[in-house]
């Protein structure tokens, strides 16, 4: 009997930890596919729309992805109930403060600057993207249950979406554009965050 409710115990902690093991994995995921779209936004879109609509569509594009990530894996990451998801939600917007934090130190970034992207009366967006964070894991679930049990559908289209936004976006540059501009080549390595910020190193 003892060994019995033993292995009841040793279960039930293997299954306790498995929505946080999973969901760290998907933040790493998450802070890929967000490297990815801001590297895409400061070596495409700026130089085509300027900063302000750059940034602008770039956080539209990231919290799709966020939200299309969530979907997806919802049954995956086995958060089940929303206090569960809650909590991988605040994991995740901890670790991507931590993760912005050391990287705005890396890159000398004052701390004036980097307060700034989280204060929306001057124009930062980070903490609208903190309080998605929250609740993306919430939202994934819902939208994946919704869908009754094919979330992979919900990726498709919000890629489809993005590459959409982005095409449209460079379309109406070109046409607003004599030529497009021509990034300058540097000798550096352009270093971006999540929340957009580039240096060359």
């Amino acid at each position: 009997m003892t060994a019995l409710a033993r292995t009841h115990g040793e279960d039930g902690a293997r299954r306790d930890a498995t929505p946080w093991r999973h969901g760290v994995a998907l933040w790493w995921l998450i802070a890929a596919t967000e490297s990815v779209n801001g590297s895409v936004r400061e070596l495409v879109l700026v130089p085509w729309l300027g900063d302000a609509a750059a940034q602008r569509l770039g956080f539209a594009s990231a919290c799709v992805l966020i939200v299309a990530i969530a979907t997806v894996f919802a049954p995956w990451m086995r958060a089940t109930g929303a206090p569960a998801q809650l909590r991988i939600g605040a994991l995740w917007a901890l670790l991507t403060l931590a993760f912005e934090a050391g990287l705005a130190v890396a890159m000398g970034m004052s701390r004036a600057d980097f307060l700034a992207d989280y204060d929306p009366r001057r124009g930062g967006l980070m903490a609208f993207g903190m309080a998605l964070l929250l609740f993306a894991p919430m939202l994934g679930a819902w939208r994946a249950a919704e869908r009754g049990g094919h979330p992979g559908l919900a990726m498709a289209l919000s890629v489809a979406r993005i590459h959409a936004m982005n095409r449209a976006a460079s379309l109406s540059a070109a046409g607003a554009m004599a030529a497009p501009p021509t990034l300058a080549s540097t000798n550096g390595v352009v270093v971006v965050s999540a929340h957009g910020k580039a240096m060359n190193r």
